[in-house]
């Protein structure tokens, strides 16, 4: 069961969440500073999810944590990147 968890929730809704909220941020005409805190916010938010969740138990379990890579953070990053320039292409696309 806490191998569905991962799979669902961690690797499929959340990236997929932070994807369609950053399409609908980029909609909004954010700044270049509003748009970092979305980047950093939306990657902060992932790691958290995973610390408390897999590397938590396994530290509890095992006195051993496998902490979260860079890839975590560069798969978050780009996603939401993308969702902002779409949101973002999609407005100016809507206005015109």
């Amino acid at each position: 069961m806490a191998m569905l968890h991962v799979i669902v929730v961690q690797y499929l809704f959340l990236p997929v969440l932070t994807l369609l909220l950053s399409f609908f941020l980029g909609r909004e005409g954010l700044s270049i500073p509003q748009a970092g805190c979305v980047l950093l916010g939306f990657s902060a938010a992932y790691l958290l999810c995973r610390l408390l969740t897999l590397s938590l138990l396994e530290y509890l379990l095992s006195g051993d944590a496998a902490l979260p890579g860079r890839y975590d953070i560069l798969a978050i990053l780009f996603l939401s990147a993308v969702g902002l320039l779409i949101g973002a292409a999609s407005k100016k696309k809507h206005l015109t």
